[in-house]
Order: structure tokens, then sequence, then C-alpha cells
């Protein structure tokens, strides 16, 4: 489920919506703090360097809102990138 989902937020990421990229913001926010555990038994769910590019490139989006989303997002998922 999580490979399936996690493509599809990746995508939404990608989105030139604003309101898409704050959705797959928030719902990849839910699920690293839900399944961070999960993602750290199974490291090859995701693409951690893929995603924290997509993310980093948010931190400076003129949108303050996707900012804020991204900085919350990222906090869950540093948890995540610290265990190797």
């Amino acid at each position: 489920m999580i490979k399936t989902v996690y493509a599809k937020m990746l995508k939404g990421l990608r989105s030139n919506s604003e309101e898409i990229k704050e959705e797959a913001l928030e719902i990849l926010t839910e699920i690293f703090k839900k399944f961070g555990q999960l993602l750290l038994k199974n490291p090859n769910l995701v693409n951690k360097d893929d995603l924290l590019k997509v993310l980093c490139d948010h931190l400076s989006h003129p949108n303050k809102s996707v900012c804020k989303k991204t900085t919350n997002c990222m906090g869950y998922f540093a948890v995540i990138l610290n265990k190797k």
C-alpha cells in the first residue's frame, strides 16, 4: 500500500497545482507519523533521496503554506532519514 500511495504523492508534489502539493504534503506527513517504524524496517519502500530532493525544492516555494507543510513533513521524514 505504501508503495502505491508514495508514487501518487510524489506525482502530486511535482504537480503545478498548489492545492495538490499541499494535500500530498499532508498525506505524506501522516504516513511518516503513522508508518515511520514500518519505513525504518523496510527502507526500500520509498526512495529517500528522491523525496528529500523534492521536499528541499519546496522549502523555497513562493506559497508560504506549502513551505510550512513541507517543513512539518520534513520533521517527520527526518526521523526516517536519521536511521540507516
